[in-house]
């Protein structure tokens, strides 16, 4: 169950848990979880993620206020995706829904081999849910090794 976009907000960590323990254990309610990395393909300089629990499509929404159920944003802009190429160099991506999919790029990054979604520090700001209203889980297409905060520390020191 993902709550990291609401902090440490009780009544929507309950009601996420809730609504997890109906379906998935009672087989009722509806959805149990957001958005789940499912596979990703490479087509061209874009990467077609593709995603389980992605019940009745995704959609871009925010939280208006503490406690408030997440709202969609219409022409909103998915946030908190990066891309890398062959050097393993991550940057910023644009990343648009395409129904049940995210289609992800970066003009830095003509070949993608790599994405993370929500893989940082500080994954505030994540906004990709499915109809249900649920948070997509945060998910790395790699398994290239990641830096420790020291070493990464002592590397943008340098810099």
């Amino acid at each position: 169950v993902v709550t990291l976009d609401v902090e440490d907000y009780p009544g929507a960590v309950g009601d996420r848990l809730g609504r997890w323990a109906l379906a998935s254990v009672y087989g009722k309610g509806g959805a149990a979880s957001g958005p789940i990395y499912k596979s990703c393909r490479a087509e061209g300089d874009k990467t077609i993620i593709t995603f389980d629990h992605a019940d009745g499509g995704l959609m871009v929404a925010e939280i208006p206020a503490v406690g408030k159920a997440p709202t969609e944003v219409k022409a909103g802009r998915l946030r908190c995706f990066s891309v890398a190429g062959e050097d393993r160099v991550f940057h910023s991506a644009e990343a648009h829904i395409r129904g049940d999919t995210v289609e992800v790029s970066s003009k830095r990054v003509p070949r993608p081999v790599a994405v993370r979604y929500a893989c940082r520090i500080d994954p505030r700001g994540m906004n990709l849910y499915n109809k249900a209203r649920l948070p997509a889980s945060p998910f790395r297409t790699d398994d290239w090794p990641i830096e420790s905060i020291e070493a990464l520390t002592e590397r943008l020191k340098g810099l």
